[in-house]
């Protein structure tokens, strides 16, 4: 809250030399407008040093990780998360190359995620099910999506009781 409150004086304060700034060079800017332009100076200002400091992060990560092969880097992701690499391995046949599949995840995953994304590669998660015909369930499917889908004409192979992947028509 602490930290809002100061936001708001400094766009303000901000605001209030802008506009004495202007009317030092003969040029009226009322109150709003003179906030406004100011609060998109400061975050265009912020913008930038959060860019540079993540282009300087993928740096840093890119020279640490530079000696790791591509089959390294997937098992140091497969064994760091805890990932099921049947499970990876099965859902890779199911959905072909270069394809796009919705990923539904019956947990929270965190980075492994991520890691499945990955691991997936080069085949290309989407944000909806309706963007693809290959919808992949990690972690417990539930039953009455799975027999709706069925109802529509897909074709659901499971691995266990944890995943499946269903062809969608």
């Amino acid at each position: 809250m602490a930290s809002l409150i100061g936001q708001t004086v400094g766009v303000v304060l901000a605001a209030l030399l802008l506009m004495a700034l202007l009317r030092r060079l003969g040029l009226a800017l009322g109150f709003g407008r003179a906030a406004a332009l100011a609060g998109l100076v400061i975050l265009g200002a912020l913008g930038a040093g959060a860019f540079r400091e993540s282009w300087y992060a993928l740096d840093v990560q890119r020279r640490t990780f530079s000696h790791v092969s591509s089959e390294g880097g997937r098992s140091r992701c497969m064994v760091t998360t805890g990932i099921d690499v049947h499970a990876i391995e099965l859902v890779g046949r199911e959905v072909p190359s270069r394809e796009r599949y919705y990923f539904q995840p019956g947990y929270p995953l965190g980075h492994q995620g991520l890691c499945i994304r990955f691991l997936l590669l080069p085949r290309l998660q989407v944000a909806t099910p309706e963007q693809t015909h290959y919808l992949v369930f990690w972690g417990a499917p539930p039953r009455a999506q799975l027999d709706q889908l069925r109802r529509r004409g897909a074709v659901i192979s499971r691995f266990g009781f944890d995943y499946a992947v269903a062809r969608v028509p």
